[in-house]
Formats: C-alpha cells, structure tokens, sequence
C-alpha cells in the first residue's frame, strides 16, 4: 500500500484524545511492514465515533486532508488498499468478521459521494472483477446506474455481487458437479426455479436434434 506522507513531526505529547487518534493513526500506517490489524482497528474506532463530525469536516476531507492541516493524509486509494487487507482474526472469529464487514460497509457508504461523482469507471477496469477492486469497480457502477441497489449494499441488505446481478452487470455463475448425468441434474436444480428447469429440458432435448 503506498505511504502517505506526513506532514510534519507527530507529537509525542497530542492535545486531545481526537487528536491521539489522529495521531496514532498517521504513526501506524507510516510504519514499515507490521500488521494491519491496528490500522483497521483504529479506523473502526473513528467512524464508530464520527471524528471528523466532531472536528467540523466532512469524512472525506478528514481522510485526504494532509496531516499538518488537521487530516490524515491519506488519499482514497490508500484507504480502499487498507479495506482490502484482512485483520489477523478474521478467518478465525466470526465476531471481528462480522465487525470488519460492517467496517467495509461504512466506508463504501462513506465514500458514495465521490464515487458517484467520478461516474461510471473506464471499461478496461472490469478485468478486475474477481478481486476485491472489482467489487469497488461493481459498487461505482451501481452507485452511479443503480442507487436504489447500492443504498441496499451499504444497509447490509444484499451482497455487491447479488445486486449486480440483479441489475444486470454480471451473470449469475454457478459450480456444477460433472461426475454423472444425475449429479448435473442436481447441481443445476439447485440454482433453477421450475419454469427455468423445464426451459432447459426443452433446451437439451433440442440439442439431440444437431
């Protein structure tokens, strides 16, 4: 993840808890290599709280505005790099999990507004979409095509992934076993409604006829 810079010399004596928390932040995503657990605990400490609501900002301007001026000095790519690592725990514990979904789910929302002013993303981003930037590519889209679906990923409602498909961004996919005629059967009724199950009946009975 690129550094941001800091400005200036952080205090080893801060003002006020607000600004400890400023602090300590810029001091841990300056250090080398380390854990990024701290970094995400951190920052769910501050959007629990709303800082920058209580430092008059807006939590955009908190996060870019350079550290000597009262920001973090971050830039918004370094702060979708920081929701793309994962805390140590996790894998292992279904409350931090929990918690760090959450977490993610307040930045985007956070971050709607500059989303949708940079519309709809270049197509040549769309390789991407098997990784976690790709969820940042389908969210964009959808904030900027379909806000009524993004509205509904930001409240914990559906998946990123559901509501692209459902807007018709991507396509629904689906693991088949292969091993039989009737473990394809199976895998596939799983994941049809009726209607569609006899659509492919019809289909697969056209084929004998190619």
């Amino acid at each position: 993840m690129p550094k941001p810079e800091v400005a200036q010399v952080v205090s080893s004596r801060p003002t006020n808890p607000l600004e400890e928390m400023r602090q300590s932040l810029c001091v841990l995503v300056t250090q080398p290599g380390g854990d990024p657990s701290s970094i995400l605990d951190m920052l769910e400490t501050l959007i629990t709280k709303r800082v920058w609501e209580r430092l008059g900002t807006t939590f955009v301007d908190f996060i870019t505005t350079p550290f000597g001026q009262g920001g973090i000095g971050w830039s918004i790519e370094n702060l979708q790099a920081v929701t793309q690592m994962r805390h140590r725990h996790e894998s292992e514990d279904p409350q931090v999990s929990s918690r760090m979904s959450s977490l993610r789910r307040d930045i985007d929302h956070l971050l709607l507004p500059v989303v949708s002013r940079r519309g709809r993303p270049r197509k040549g981003t769309i390789e991407q979409a098997q990784s976690h930037s790709g969820r940042a590519y389908y969210l964009q889209r959808l904030a900027h095509e379909r806000p009524d679906l993004a509205e509904k990923v930001f409240r914990g409602e559906i998946s990123t992934n559901a509501a692209s498909i459902e807007a018709g961004f991507r396509k629904r996919i689906a693991q088949i076993a292969i091993s039989s005629p009737a473990d394809v059967a199976r895998s596939l009724a799983r994941h049809l409604d009726v209607d569609e199950r006899r659509e492919l009946i019809k289909a697969l009975l056209a084929l004998e006829g190619e």
